[in-house]
């Protein structure tokens, strides 16, 4: 709050708050630009350095999966298939097989063509006779004939977590006959402990996943072995990898964290090795620089507005002593009198040139005091507080006494104590004009005051100029009196058409009915006469009679149309209920109807009112709404009647729009206006229409 008040008041704190925004705007700029391409370059740098580690420890497990699937193969082309008859050769050929048997620390087994295990090592677990053609390893070598390395999955007597490699066994022809077998202890000291017992970073990690399975094979946090991987969509660096994207990529872990992470294929097994590192780590040296780059900008800022300040104090102290030397004159009602000049300089030549304008000013002043008594009209000059300081000789006679001297509202204001609306209120500027119209009597005639912001004096003032808009107000209430009558006219107008539409409909019923009824009872008369080998004839009079039925339904259609006769008869619920019936069996749209009362009471005026608004509503919705439900519904609370309509269609985008025109709009406003109703209508695009009339019994 202090800072906006300084800030408002004086320029020297202006010119500094400027200078230190500008100064501050262009360090952080700078800050983050610097930020952003160290942040690119050192992402660059590090990912490719990371890359260079994970591909190298891919490369030595690939190396070291390579070597057993090679010792296996070597093993495997040593045995006869003579020995495969002899399950106690087969177990001293393995026991003798010590080097083999150090790569593989959960043992080696020989497996037969059924997938049976019919030697082992060692002998305390108890493989043989155990059958093992279900693990993708030994059915790759029994069925394909292919070295494979396995699944990540359960040992099935160890239950620990294992994974096998298999390479197949051949007789003279190169038919497979057999397999032998290794298996690899996860939970156990292995080859792939260089990557489980190492970390990548201080707070980093390897990970080598089985994509084809989404499985965690191994890792730096031991907890994940034989984990699931996420499910595809929840982690998009996760997917990204198992989908086969070989680099250095930013995203989220799997608790959240941000990582900076690098993922290579292991050719021989198709793993994946991932090394990951928080880029809270990584990233750590940026943050530290951003942030002493920020306290020296900090510093700098302090520095370039202690000295802002202090050079525009030096330079401002002229126009600070004139301000001064102004304020206090102002504030004890003196004349202003020429300022000190403060120097040469820009600040020197304002004082000047102030000093000019007041003997400019003391010069005009007569001039002024003569232009305004030629004024010809009542005006009057004010100060800021509404005090009068010039009074026109026809405002002073308008009022019948001298004005000079009084506070402006007490002219025309019954109750100046209560001025809320008076314009001096707030400071009219110079050249602005308000307008006030005057709610006071000047030898009965009203006036209008304009208010005009101008130096009296040398001093801000208002001009007030009243304008006499009596005969205004007499041709706003003739204009007011006409529309009424207006009104009225149209309500006429409306209701002779309706006893019209309502002495047509009587005589169609009276005489063409009657008419039309005779002459097909006379058809029937002829037809039971004719002579029965007149079958034309008889043919003939029955299309006769069928075109009558058809005029006849026409003709009531036109009456119902015209004046419901129902409406006369049983009543508007009744009518409208029967109108909104015969809509749907003619539309093939979905009617809901709804009354509070059985019968309403509304008047003739009202009734066919509200009778024709359904009408006109109804017609709108089947030609333009595209719906399928419509309902309606009539209320009859206290003194009103409410009138609902509502449809499912595409709705009307401006449908609340007073002056709307279109689908006879207009017409029902029109209507409900003559009722002294309330109408009024909403829609959303794509859920319909709803309208609503309010009209008072």
């Amino acid at each position: 709050m202090i800072l906006k008040s300084i800030a408002r008041h004086s320029l020297k704190a202006r010119i500094t708050l400027a200078t230190l925004t500008i100064f501050v705007v262009s360090i952080w700029l700078l800050v983050f630009h610097a930020g952003r391409i160290l942040h690119e370059d050192m992402q660059r740098q590090l990912g490719e350095q990371q890359f260079s580690v994970v591909s190298l420890v891919a490369t030595e497990i690939d190396s070291e999966l390579d070597d057993r699937i090679r010792a296996l193969e070597s093993a495997a082309a040593r045995i006869p298939p003579s020995m495969l008859a002899n399950p106690a050769a087969l177990q001293r050929f393995l026991e003798d097989r010590t080097t083999l048997g150090g790569m593989f620390n959960a043992g080696l087994g020989i497996i037969d063509s059924s997938g049976t295990a019919i030697a082992s090592t060692p002998v305390s677990v108890g493989r043989v006779g155990v059958n093992y053609m279900e693990r993708d390893y030994i059915a790759a070598a029994l069925k394909e004939g292919r070295s494979s390395v396995s699944q990540p999955t359960i040992a099935k007597l160890l239950k620990t977590p294992v994974f096998g490699i298999a390479a197949p066994i051949r007789d003279g022809q190169g038919k497979v006959i057999g397999a032998l077998a290794g298996l690899i202890d996860l939970g156990r000291t292995n080859f792939l402990d260089k990557i489980t017992t190492n970390g990548y970073g201080k707070t980093g990690g390897y990970l080598l996943l089985a994509p084809q399975f989404r499985l965690i094979v191994t890792g730096t946090d031991k907890s994940r072995v034989m984990t699931n991987h996420p499910a595809p969509g929840i982690n998009e660096l996760a997917d990204k990898f198992i989908g086969g994207y070989e680099g250095t990529a930013t995203g989220m872990n799997r608790v959240g964290v941000e990582v900076l992470a690098s993922a290579t294929r292991v050719g021989v097994a198709g793993w994946v090795l991932v090394a990951s590192l928080p880029t809270a780590e990584a990233f750590a040296p940026i943050r530290d620089m951003q942030q002493r780059i920020a306290l020296t900008g900090l510093a700098l800022t302090a520095l370039a507005g202690a000295l802002t300040w202090w050079l525009l104090r030096r330079q401002f102290a002229p126009l600070e002593v004139a301000t001064s030397a102004l304020a206090s004159r102002a504030a004890a009602g003196a004349v202003p009198q020429p300022l000190p000049l403060g120097g040469a300089d820009e600040v020197g030549t304002l004082i000047g040139a102030f000093n000019e304008l007041l003997e400019d000013l003391r010069q005009s002043g007569a001039l002024n005091e003569t232009l305004l008594r030629t004024i010809p009209f009542p005006m009057d000059i004010v100060d800021p507080h509404g005090r009068i300081l010039y009074a026109s000789g026809l405002l002073e006679q308008m009022v019948g006494r001298p004005a000079a001297g009084e506070r402006c509202w007490t002219l025309y204001r019954d109750d100046h104590t209560q001025c809320h609306d008076c314009p001096l209120r707030q400071p009219v500027a110079v050249g602005h004009t308000a307008v006030l119209e005057s709610s006071g009597v000047f030898g009965g005639k009203t006036f209008e005051i304009q208010h005009a912001g101008m130096l009296y004096q040398g001093k801000p003032a208002i001009m007030e100029i009243f304008l006499d808009i009596t005969e205004r107000q007499r041709i706003d209430a003739h204009i007011k009196e006409r529309n009424a009558e207006l009104t009225q006219l149209y309500a006429t107008l409306e209701r002779v058409r309706e006893e019209e539409r309502q002495r047509l409909a009587r005589e169609l019923h009276d005489d063409l009915g009657q008419r039309v009824t005779a002459l097909r009872m006379d058809l029937d008369w002829i037809d039971a006469r004719l002579p029965s080998d007149l079958p034309a004839v008889s043919a003939k009079m029955g299309g006769v009679a069928a075109q009558i039925d058809e005029l006849t339904d026409s003709i009531r259609r036109l009456i119902e149309d015209m004046r419901p006769g129902m409406l006369d008869t049983l009543g508007l619920v009744t009518a409208i209920e029967d109108y909104v019936n015969k809509f749907a069996a003619r539309s093939g749209i979905s009617c809901e109807w709804s009354s509070s009362h059985d019968e309403i009471d509304a008047g003739d005026r009202a009734g066919i009112g509200l009778f024709r608004i359904v009408q006109e509503a109804l017609n709108n919705i089947l030609k333009h709404a595209q719906a399928t439900r419509v309902s309606v519904a009539l209320r009859h609370t206290g003194d009103t009647i409410v009138l609902l309509i509502a449809d499912n269609g595409r709705g009307l985008p401006d449908a609340d729009t007073p002056g709307r025109k279109g689908f006879g709009v207009l017409g029902m406003r029109e209507r409900v206006s003559i009722l002294n109703g309330k109408f009024s209508m909403t829609s959303t695009p794509g859920e319909g229409v709803r309208i609503q009339v309010v009209v008072p019994v």
